[in-house]
């Protein structure tokens, strides 16, 4: 098994498009400092979610 056979066993389904979901980093900065979040990205219509 290859390290993409198992990103796609642990991707979700987009709810507005139902294509599948992967798990990426978000930069996000506040006041100069970087955070990373992790959040989920649909590969068609680049919707996100955060995942808590």
């Amino acid at each position: 098994m290859t390290a993409q056979d198992i990103k796609i066993q642990d991707q979700d389904t987009c709810e507005k498009c139902a294509s599948k979901m992967i798990e990426r980093k978000m930069s996000i900065r506040d006041n100069g400092t970087v955070h990373w979040k992790k959040i989920k990205q649909c590969v068609a219509c680049r919707h996100w979610r955060p995942i808590d």
